[in-house]
């Protein structure tokens, strides 16, 4: 295994897919279940990967996040993408979307609290912009805990936090222009 090679724990994370294979015999969960129970290697689960992937093969992304091993996922992953119409890509750009959010909160039900990184790649905004996501992040976490345990959440917290302020909204922008393979800009 690789971990006895490495001589250190290892986790993987699960991809955001943009194609089908014919003969595939597992969904995407069965096949990263599969591996990490395995190879008895941790889960690196990236919550916009398995929203991307269910968006553009039509698969239903709570299914996915109900069926994994829930004991394996070391750290969550949010992100940020491009909405192409028939595509999601996964570009870690722009805040991360409330669909996104909820099912992070699902997951953290599932998981308990669980370290979260959050993915910004590209067009990185001011700081202020980053720290207000993270804010979002950790008041879902929080709520997401709150179920977990029981405890009824305070009166005001009752759904997923609103984006940065529009005053923001010049700093950064969700999708954007993306590149043809010639590096010409397409709008």
């Amino acid at each position: 295994m690789i971990q006895d090679f490495l001589e250190l724990p290892f986790a993987l994370e699960n991809t955001s897919s943009y194609l089908t294979y014919r003969s595939s015999t597992l969904s995407e969960w069965e096949f990263i279940s599969e591996i990490a129970e395995r190879a008895d290697i941790g889960l690196l689960f990236d919550v916009n990967n398995v929203y991307v992937s269910a968006y553009n093969h039509g698969f239903d992304a709570e299914t996915f996040i109900r069926s994994v091993p829930h004991s394996r996922i070391w750290q969550i992953h949010l992100a940020g993408h491009t909405n192409l119409g028939k595509y999601i890509i996964d570009t870690h750009r722009g805040s991360v979307i409330d669909a996104v959010l909820e099912l992070y909160r699902q997951t953290i039900v599932l998981t308990g609290g669980v370290s979260t990184l959050i993915e910004w790649d590209d067009e990185i905004p001011e700081l202020s912009v980053l720290l207000a996501e993270a804010e979002r992040a950790r008041r879902v976490r929080d709520e997401a805990l709150a179920l977990r345990e029981g405890r009824a959440l305070p009166p005001a917290v009752t759904s997923v936090p609103a984006p940065v302020a529009a005053s923001d909204a010049a700093v950064w922008r969700q999708g954007g222009p993306r590149e043809s393979a010639a590096g010409e800009a397409i709008r």
